[in-house]
């Protein structure tokens, strides 16, 4: 990213890339004719849940050095710091799903990991 971009440039790039390892992680997690194995599921679906993770935390990074010396910056740290947590506990719970080979389980921390990340855009 050129060091001139704008922090709205900058976001707006996260955005996007995490747009992508979203729609990705949607693909796999509907695809029922998939040829993976659950070894590679499970490898496949922890690379996805990583780059949703790591984009997150760069868009919050982003945020977070637009506000440096304001008075806002603590405060938005704290709350932008929370919900990265919970997101990556919502991934956890996804990766441990799908280890289990619970369905059910799967469906619901997929849907809470999907809710918090776009919560967090």
């Amino acid at each position: 990213m050129p060091q001139h971009a704008s922090p709205d440039e900058v976001l707006a790039r996260r955005h996007r890339r995490c747009a992508s390892a979203l729609a990705d992680f949607h693909l796999l997690v509907i695809a029922e004719d998939t040829t993976l194995t659950r070894a590679e599921a499970v490898r496949e679906m922890d690379r996805l849940v990583r780059r949703v993770l790591d984009e997150v935390h760069a868009a919050e990074t982003a945020v977070l050095d637009a506000l440096a010396g304001s008075d806002r910056r603590r405060p938005a740290a704290r709350l932008l710091g929370g919900r990265l947590d919970r997101l990556r506990r919502a991934g956890n719970q996804v990766g441990a799903a799908v280890r289990a080979g619970d369905v059910l389980s799967l469906r619901r921390s997929v849907t809470r990991f999907d809710a918090l990340s776009i919560k967090t855009k």
